[in-house]
């Protein structure tokens, strides 16, 4: 009897998490001002919003600010709408849901759009508590090559290459080294360079080195590697480029150990127009520094 029960139980279970995703639709993608500007009334229930927030068939999205517009990424991220004063509520109707052929990819992106919820959310909250950043070190730190379980990861080829580092007094030299080869030298007043079009060869590390004006020098390095790791076909989904980076860089952040988390800034340093990113962008650096201390989110 007691393992009839246990196999009703289980059936149950994954009957209910079927329903639950069939009632999918999309999430969250952007909204202007305050997340009290908008609710989502779900049964009987008030949803709260925040971005990536998944939402469901039913759902009504409620615009109470005038002049005030969300954005929702619907039917899987393949269809956009945009909800203001004027069209509030919005009711996700049953064709907006996600469609059966993107069922497989739709697992993999529900999760990682709670992930970039933790990831984001955990920086939030550490920081009411304590700053980010509570003392200025005297020489320039690069937290994201600071990572002690593996070294940071960069995929080879020719490309742009982003650094931010906090600590040191402006103007910045920046120097990239492969050996004793200096292949990149810039000053910068800001503690963040953009350099483009190096080339990168697999299976070569390569050095950085910031020296502040009053000579403090800080140091970090990465190792290149052949590809990133096999992640699930994006490029096949109609999805928006932000939108598909933020997701990947997402992943990325994730994979063994924070190594690809170098990587993974990479991937969105240059979206500086798409608030996800943005956060996710001011995230991983603090969590990279979080990681070389031992803590894990």
């Amino acid at each position: 009897m007691k393992t009839k029960v246990s196999v009703s139980l289980v059936f149950l279970g994954w009957l209910l998490s079927v329903s639950t995703f069939a009632l999918d639709a999309g999430w969250v993608d952007h909204f202007e001002g305050k997340s009290d500007y908008y609710l989502i009334k779900r049964d009987n229930e008030i949803v709260s919003v925040n971005l990536f927030t998944v939402l469901q068939v039913g759902d009504k999205i409620v615009v109470n600010k005038q002049h005030k517009t969300i954005i929702l990424g619907l039917r899987g991220g393949t269809q956009f709408v945009q909800v203001t004063s004027e069209n509030s509520p919005f009711k996700v109707s049953d064709k907006y849901q996600v469609p059966d052929e993107l069922e497989t990819l739709w697992i993999w992106t529900r999760q990682y759009l709670h992930e970039w919820q933790k990831l984001t959310q955990l920086v939030v909250k550490l920081s009411e508590n304590q700053p980010i950043i509570s003392t200025m070190p005297k020489k320039p730190i690069l937290p994201l090559l600071l990572n002690k379980e593996e070294s940071a990861a960069l995929v080879a080829g020719q490309r742009s290459l982003y650094l931010q580092w906090y600590g040191g007094k402006p103007p910045y030299q920046v120097h990239i080294q492969q050996r004793r080869h200096i292949m990149f030298s810039k000053t910068s007043v800001l503690p963040t360079i953009q350099m483009d079009s190096l080339t990168f060869d697999a299976n070569k590390s390569y050095s950085v080195k910031i020296v502040d004006v009053n000579g403090f020098v800080g140091r970090g390095g990465f190792k290149i590697a052949d590809e990133m790791p096999f992640e699930p076909k994006t490029s096949e989904v109609n999805w928006p480029d932000n939108f598909r980076r933020t997701l990947q860089a997402t992943w990325l952040a994730k994979q063994e150990n924070g190594k690809w988390m170098f990587e993974a800034y990479q991937q969105i340093a240059h979206l500086t127009d798409y608030q996800p990113a943005q956060l996710l962008k001011q995230a991983l650096p603090y969590l990279q520094k979080l990681n070389s201390r031992g803590i894990r989110g």
